[in-house]
């Protein structure tokens, strides 16, 4: 179901010529598992930041 949710959400962004797909996800969990078996692979270019205030 979850891949082919996913496929349809592809091929409709290709229709509208978005060349690329960008998400964040938790490392080591489930949806990266998911996201790589499905194409996905990490962006060197990319930092998540965070700062906790508490």
């Amino acid at each position: 179901m979850a891949q082919k949710l996913l496929l349809s959400l592809e091929e409709e962004l290709q229709r509208k010529d978005i060349q690329s797909l960008y998400l964040l996800t938790a490392n080591g969990g489930a949806a990266e598992t998911f996201y790589l078996k499905n194409g996905y692979e990490t962006n060197g270019n990319r930092l998540v930041m965070r700062k906790s205030l508490k």
